[in-house]
């Protein structure tokens, strides 16, 4: 693999000032955010239909949960959301570093009207490639929800920054070359700083078909007086792909991406809001600039609530779901309080017994 760094100009030094503070200020909002839970409502819209989904999110570490539930007609307050989420998700993925499991509703159809099913397990992983995929899709879908504060390209900074070239999802497309342009920095009088950057990248899919990705015209903006959180992105991407015996495929892409903080909600490292705008699948430029509805889909994430340090080891355990703990092999949890708790309360007396026939005969031999 050829990779190309960022090209060499007069402001390299205090580029690396800025990346610097970049960092550091992101490094401080992960720590905050470490161990949170997350409740998101979205909303997906193009001018065909608008699809909605409630999701619950845990984080602790490199440990993450989430229970969803799937089209939901109308919104619904978050007490009632919280209650619906925890008896009847329509999905539940847990992710450590240990194991994977999740569990799905599967569609089926009862008497010709589509229906979900009951829970059932569809995933497991307790090898390193598999725990390896779940933790990326874990960190993508974060990165485009709730963590956006600290994303750059769909990628956390410290990846964007020290190993552009790594793909979202490794494991499936092999990079043959990446070009990361320059990088340059421009303080607004606002207080904001925009980063602008462009890339490109050729790969190989699994069955040897090579695809090119040149990012153009790619914008971040980072707020200097908040840790530099991200408050907003875009950039336009074409892509092209070259299947054997085929004619050439190109697309053209367009993301604008705009994130509402609010300094008395989530700590001011989570937004209340994350607006996606994204053009896909044009033939040519002239396709992505246009702002009618038609043309663009949105997505929408609404954070009705976060809370911190409540989440505990215990939050990702299998035994609730009926996953026991040799399926992910982990240590099963002690014996419940029904069975062990006349057993001790019987030692404890037994013990006490022999106490006192200890200290009865100290007494008697004192008295003797």
């Amino acid at each position: 693999m050829l990779i190309i760094p960022p090209s060499a100009h007069a402001s390299d030094h205090k580029n690396a000032k800025h990346i610097e503070r970049i960092l550091a200020g992101h490094a401080k909002i992960s720590s905050v955010r470490e161990n949170s839970t997350i409740w998101v409502r979205e909303v997906f819209s193009s001018s065909r239909k608008t699809r909605k989904n409630h999701l619950k999110i845990w984080c602790m570490g490199d440990n993450f949960k989430v229970h969803e539930i799937k089209e939901i007609e109308n919104f619904i307050d978050s007490d009632v959301a919280d209650a619906r989420i925890m008896s009847d998700p329509s999905l539940i993925r847990v992710v450590t570093d240990q194991y994977e499991f999740s569990l799905q509703k599967r569609p089926h159809i009862v008497n010709g009207v589509p229906q979900l099913g009951p829970l059932k397990m569809a995933t497991n992983s307790i090898g390193q490639d598999g725990l390896t995929h779940w933790r990326e899709r874990m960190l993508l879908m974060l990165s485009q929800r709730a963590w956006v504060a600290t994303t750059i390209g769909m990628k956390e900074s410290r990846s964007f920054f020290l190993t552009p070239e790594a793909e979202l999802l490794s494991g499936f497309n092999k990079t043959l070359l990446f070009e990361m342009g320059p990088i340059t920095f421009r303080e607004l009088p606002s207080g904001i700083l925009r980063m602008e950057y462009s890339s490109y990248a050729e790969r190989a899919d699994p069955r040897g078909v090579k695809i090119s990705t040149n990012q153009i015209e790619c914008w971040t903006e980072f707020d200097t007086k908040k840790n530099y959180r991200v408050v907003t992105t875009g950039g336009i991407g074409h892509t092209q792909k070259y299947p054997i015996n085929k004619p050439t495929q190109s697309l053209w892409g367009r993301l604008s991406s705009t994130y509402e903080y609010d300094e008395t909600f989530g700590r001011g490292v989570i937004p209340r809001r994350v607006f996606h705008k994204v053009w896909s699948n044009g033939a040519s430029p002239e396709d992505i600039i246009d702002e009618s509805s038609r043309s663009y889909v949105t997505e929408e994430y609404l954070i009705d609530k976060v809370e911190f340090g409540t989440v505990t080891p215990a939050d990702f355990r299998g035994e609730p779901y009926g996953v026991p703990a040799s399926l992910i092999e982990q240590d099963p949890l002690p014996p419940t309080a029904a069975w062990w708790w006349p057993w001790l309360c019987g030692l404890l007396g037994v013990n006490a017994l022999l106490g006192l026939v200890w200290w009865g005969k100290r007494q008697w031999g004192v008295q003797a």
